[in-house]
């Protein structure tokens, strides 16, 4: 596969944290000479700033068109259409693709090193095929074993524990609508204590086997530091 050979780079996911800045959130296409970036982010205040993208082919829509691929690693100019790296270095061999964080620098709500992305999935289509990756895989079960729920409640003194909505949750892990993955045997549930409510306040974490109504088994109080 040559860059020419790129039809595709389509990515769904949503911003937990920050925005674009610095061309941090990219598709990167490795060859042989060096990398060629195509940045997320506001092309016309120079990649500093915006979330949008989602869902949209950045090498064959009107955001290609835009002044955001860096070809400087190959020989090129930073910041132009994707046309400019196709007509000069179309011929280059490709071998890798990757989607990349890493605009740490920029500000951002909860300090200058926030950028937290929730990826669905993030296609790439070439003459010949499409390769997808999809973040987070199918939730599998291993034999016949018993599904399992994740069960979260606020604890207070005067009432009842009061059970926490996990749908409501974004999971900057990937894991949501309350069901444990089971990995090779083990269950698996990553939850994103950051978006709890009330950070100052004791929380029980337990599991619910075989329905997500099921009375929890020992639950665990815990507080948040």
């Amino acid at each position: 596969v040559t860059v020419n050979d790129l039809t595709g780079l389509t990515a769904d996911f949503t911003w937990a944290f920050g925005e674009n800045h610095g061309g941090g959130f990219r598709w990167q296409i490795g060859t042989p000479n060096g990398n060629i970036m195509v940045d997320y982010g506001d092309a016309s205040a120079s990649l500093q700033g915006g979330t949008a993208g989602s869902g949209t082919n950045m090498v064959n829509s009107a955001l290609a068109t835009e002044n955001r691929c860096e070809s400087n690693q190959v020989g090129g100019t930073l910041y132009t259409p994707w046309s400019y790296v196709v007509t000069n270095y179309g011929n280059l061999p490709v071998t890798y693709v990757g989607l990349v964080v890493d605009g740490g620098w920029g500000s951002g709500p909860l300090g200058t090193s926030d950028q937290v992305i929730n990826l669905t999935d993030a296609t790439v289509t070439y003459n010949g095929g499409t390769s997808t990756f999809t973040w987070p895989g199918a939730v599998t079960t291993t034999g016949n074993s018993t599904p399992a729920y994740i069960y979260v409640a606020k604890v207070s003194s005067s009432t009842p524990p009061q059970q926490i909505d996990e749908s409501l949750i974004t999971s900057t892990q990937g894991d949501t609508g309350g069901q444990f993955r089971q990995v090779d045997g083990m269950y698996m549930y990553n939850f994103p204590v950051s978006q709890l409510p009330d950070l100052t306040g004791t929380y029980q974490f337990g599991i619910m086997l075989g329905s997500s109504s099921a009375t929890p088994a020992g639950p665990v109080a815990l507080s948040i530091k």
